[in-house]
């Protein structure tokens, strides 16, 4: 099973960039381009799974260098273990040790039901040929002694279903668990791309609905993230990406989707909002992004100020999902081109095309 990332869809020359910084790396450490090779050593230059990165920093760090058995390892241990899966499976497994012992539990009711009936069947037949009163007493006994016996066993098997209920409650909050982390970008905490393309796609559906009047796209990208990460490594480049999340979390509402879109690249939904109120919380995040600054946590070293460019989009009538973030993406590119730190929206898009032609 592979792990490669799907690509931020800002520009082919990012995508461009990543694949040749792949290849150089595993050039400069005589590793053949294999294709499993290959996507090791892009995902590391991407930065999109903090597990290889960590594992390639530390083999480097121990041994100066890597070699094809560290690549190939460092591949099979991400490659084939998903945790994911395996806790899936585990709950899956333990559902269907629960169905089996409810099962069982059914069907010896059934049985002791059964057995009650013939012991009241038996009671009948004898009630109707007896007429002394020794007789009389000897078939309650019988009967009082199935009843009581009935309603212990079923006590027991009664216990057995409440505790398979509670273990099943466990097992639906268990999945609830895995579902949510499913949505989730394990290093930053935020929506994972999977939860974001899931959002995206029922806000269109409920515009269509009428459940929503309109919504806005702010697509965030960290100005010279590679440079900052080349210079100071990826440790220092995760607290970057926990910082920019952390910002973004603080000035988005409970309805809002605050979301990590793929390597330094973020995007926030905000539903029942229109560009102009979209810009004005774009501003919010830029500002507090630029308000922080950096400490190499090893050392308390003052590494400067993080900025962030961002783009601003609101939903047109009949738009796909695609149509959206590419005019956000473009708004983020002119932002790019225009100094960086700054927001653009699709409207302020509008008018420098004008001035340019």
């Amino acid at each position: 099973m592979g792990f490669l990332v799907g690509l931020p869809s800002t520009t082919v020359e990012l995508a461009n960039t990543y694949a040749e910084n792949a290849l150089a790396y595993l050039k400069a450490n005589k590793i053949a381009p294999t294709p499993e090779n290959y996507e090791v050593a892009f995902t590391y230059v991407q930065g999109s799974n903090a597990a290889i990165v960590h594992e390639l920093d530390s083999i480097i760090a121990e041994k100066g260098s890597i070699n094809v058995h560290d690549l190939k390892r460092v591949y099979g241990d991400n490659a084939q273990s998903d945790p994911e899966v395996e806790k899936l499976s585990d709950i899956r497994t333990q559902i269907s040790k629960q169905i089996t012992e409810v099962r069982g539990t059914i069907l010896d009711i059934d049985a002791n039901t059964a057995e009650y009936n013939k012991s009241l069947q038996t009671a009948t037949e004898q009630m109707s040929s007896i007429v002394d009163q020794d007789s009389i007493m000897a078939v309650l006994a019988n009967l009082s002694s199935a009843t009581k016996l009935m309603e212990s066993q079923n006590k027991l098997l009664e216990e057995k279903l409440h505790e398979s209920q509670q273990h099943i409650d466990t097992l639906n909050k268990d999945l609830e668990t895995v579902k949510i982390e499913n949505l989730k970008d394990s290093l930053t905490t935020l929506a994972n791309r999977k939860h974001f393309d899931q959002f995206l796609k029922s806000s269109i559906e409920e515009i269509k609905t009428g459940e929503l009047n309109e919504f806005s796209l702010l697509l965030l990208d960290i100005d010279h993230f590679k440079k900052f990460n080349d210079t100071y490594g990826h440790q220092v480049g995760d607290q970057v990406l926990k910082l920019v999340a952390a910002c973004m979390k603080n000035n988005v509402k409970g309805q809002d989707l605050a979301a990590r879109y793929g390597g330094e690249e973020f995007v926030v939904v905000l539903p029942n909002t229109g560009l102009e109120s979209a810009k004005i919380v774009g501003e919010h995040i830029r500002k507090a992004v630029m308000a922080k600054e950096m400490l190499k946590k090893s050392t308390n070293e003052r590494l400067g100020r993080i900025t962030i460019s961002i783009g601003v989009a609101s939903w047109h009538k009949n738009d796909a999902a695609h149509a959206i973030i590419e005019r956000a993406d473009t708004c983020l590119y002119l932002a790019k081109g225009l100094g960086r730190n700054t927001v653009v929206s699709e409207e302020q898009l509008a008018q420098h095309k004008q001035h340019v032609a």
